[in-house]
């Protein structure tokens, strides 16, 4: 992998980090502490939001000082567990 891989790749891990730990703390998180959580900038983290929202993941901003983010309730779904036959299905009807 390149390094331009490696950088695109880590950016899509944060991304979703970003996207767990706001799911996970109903009362939001500021950029400082989504920086120390992420191990990057405060500037990374304010570009990383706008990415999240850019991509239709809804990112709400408090009208506190500093502000504190949080994900819109409701916009996760709950995972699906499948037993290996009904997974096994989905791929193959994926695949037709």
């Amino acid at each position: 992998m390149d390094d331009h891989t490696d950088r695109a790749f880590t950016r899509a891990e944060r991304l979703s980090r970003i996207s767990t730990l706001l799911h996970a703390a109903p009362h939001g998180l500021s950029t400082a502490e989504l920086a120390r959580l992420c191990g990057v900038s405060q500037r990374t983290i304010q570009r990383d939001l706008v990415s999240l929202e850019t991509l239709g993941i809804p990112v709400t901003e408090s009208g506190e000082h500093p502000p504190r983010y949080t994900m819109v309730e409701g916009c996760y779904i709950p995972p699906v567990r499948l037993s290996l036959h009904e997974a096994l299905a989905l791929n193959l009807a994926a695949r037709l």
